[in-house]
């Protein structure tokens, strides 16, 4: 009797441990930005006013388009405050030349100086360096034009002095 009660007592005890882990991924909802198919390849620390190689790499099993001309057009930028702003090289965005990164590629999108866009003028005619803080750089990319699947990328940077 003894045995047979330890037993049930473990089990339960394991039914209990299962139900609750499960229960947590069931009710995790879907995965983070973060894992989508196209993922930033940035380092999470930067100097203030350092330049910066904005790549990606496609970790999905299907292709993605971007515009070549001006990728950085593309995507949206926010301090830890949740301001949005404009970096430079996503002032001038009127010619889309459209490409593909496959399913295994990383490719170079552009080059930031981390500075901030005050006046766009066809092109930004007055910037400044963002001071030491968080930032934020979130994009969606579809899989064609019209957009049959897309996926999203954030990523979350530090300028330090």
């Amino acid at each position: 009797m003894v045995r047979q009660r330890s037993f049930l007592t473990v089990t339960t005890y394991l039914i209990t441990i299962l139900t609750v882990i499960c229960g947590a991924v069931a009710f995790a909802g879907p995965p983070t930005p973060e894992t989508g198919d196209i993922q930033f390849i940035l380092k999470p620390t930067y100097k203030v006013g350092e330049k910066i190689e904005f790549k990606v790499r496609n970790i999905g099993k299907v292709s993605y388009a971007y515009n070549q001309k001006y990728p950085a057009c593309d995507f949206s930028y926010f301090d830890s405050d949740g301001r949005e702003f404009v970096i430079p090289p996503a002032t001038h965005c009127d010619q889309i030349v459209t490409v593909t990164i496959k399913p295994g590629e990383t490719k170079k999108l552009f080059e930031w100086d981390g500075s901030e866009c005050l006046l766009d003028d066809f092109g930004c005619a007055k910037s400044e360096t963002l001071p030491a803080g968080t930032y934020t750089i979130e994009g969606t990319f579809a899989s064609d034009p019209d957009g049959d699947i897309s996926t999203e990328t954030v990523a979350t940077i530090q300028f330090v002095k």
